[in-house]
């Protein structure tokens, strides 16, 4: 592999994962906008989550709202991890060996 090469593979894995970011950032504003409206609408019609009321008397809905914002963050997580293999790969990165190349490069 050439140095070019590298640095572009280098360069997708890091827009991969800023994307990643950027798309969690998104669905965790908007949808907590969304579920913030939610909550504060049922509240003004009397079923209030928080007093253990009608709406929510299990905790079931803040379980709902928890697995919500950690479904927005797997974009970024995934968008990380994709950046971490891309650049342990291609950059050649090894714990093993102390230079850039190995011997098993090639199998």
């Amino acid at each position: 592999m050439n140095s070019v090469t590298d640095f572009w593979s280098f360069f997708e894995g890091f827009c991969i994962m800023v994307i990643g970011i950027v798309i969690s950032g998104v669905l965790a504003l908007y949808g907590g906008m969304f579920l913030d409206g939610f909550i504060t609408n049922m509240a003004i019609a009397g079923m209030d989550g928080g007093a253990g009321t009608v709406w929510d008397t299990t905790g079931n809905i803040n379980i709902m709202i928890n697995i919500f914002y950690f479904a927005c963050c797997m974009p970024a997580i995934f968008g990380i991890a994709v950046f971490f293999l891309v650049a342990t790969k291609r950059m050649k990165l090894d714990m093993f060996s102390s230079s850039s190349t190995s011997e098993y490069d090639n199998w």
